[in-house]
């Protein structure tokens, strides 16, 4: 028996997600299984499948997955499919969409081999309008369409220095001296007591804050 489901990409709600633990209301996992991933991970997803597969394996799955069983099969139609889909609906207007501009050329190239005018076939880049009436298409203006930062509830507030100092501490980590003083007396009341956040483990690095200059005699 041969199942068809998604979650090649180890999408946690997918099928193959849930079926691997234990949560699929219809399929169970058996020993001696085969499970085949029919695409290679997607830039980004990588740490996502491979946990998956760890899963699979430890139920007694046998996997076969990318470049180990040298196996990948495009999520995307080919060249004759999609002019078949452009014969089938024979629109007016074509807009490429998805991919690089380079993909959106050939597109649009077999749109022009399907018989759709050079003219009503638009190459949009981010930001583009497209007005569209009952019996027309135009391009239309252009606004500013760049990355937007979502910082918690605000949108769109977070400045280029905000973020250099995040990608700084999320490399290298920040270490703090805090101590309280009486300035009239120049006495140091409590502290110095050394706070560390993405630098060393406190509770592991006792002889490293012990030999440090600040601290507590």
């Amino acid at each position: 028996m041969m199942i068809l489901c998604t979650g090649s990409q180890g999408e946690p709600m997918a099928a193959l997600s849930r079926i691997a633990h234990g949560t699929h209301r219809q399929v169970q996992l058996q020993p001696g299984d085969t499970v085949i991933f029919s695409s290679s991970p997607i830039p980004g997803n990588t740490t996502g499948v491979n946990k998956l597969i760890n899963i699979l394996i430890e139920a007694g799955v046998e996997v076969i997955h990318g470049k180990v069983n040298n196996i990948h099969t495009s999520g995307h139609g080919g060249q004759q499919e999609q002019k078949l889909m452009l014969r089938l609906i024979k629109p007016k207007y074509f807009m490429p969409v998805h991919g690089e501009y380079r993909m959106q050329k050939i597109h649009a190239g077999l749109a022009v081999d399907t018989g759709i005018p050079k003219d009503n076939i638009f190459i949009m880049e981010n930001g583009d309008v497209l007005a569209l009436t009952k019996d027309s298409a135009r391009l239309a203006g252009h606004f500013n369409a760049q990355d937007i930062y979502v910082d918690g509830n605000r949108i769109g507030e977070v400045g280029a220095a905000v973020l250099k100092d995040r990608r700084e501490l999320s490399e290298d980590g920040v270490v703090l001296a805090a101590a309280t003083v009486d300035f009239d007396s120049q006495m140091i009341l409590a502290g110095p007591d050394l706070l560390s956040r993405g630098f060393v483990y406190m509770r592991e690095s006792g002889d490293l804050i012990r030999e440090s200059p600040t601290a507590p005699l």
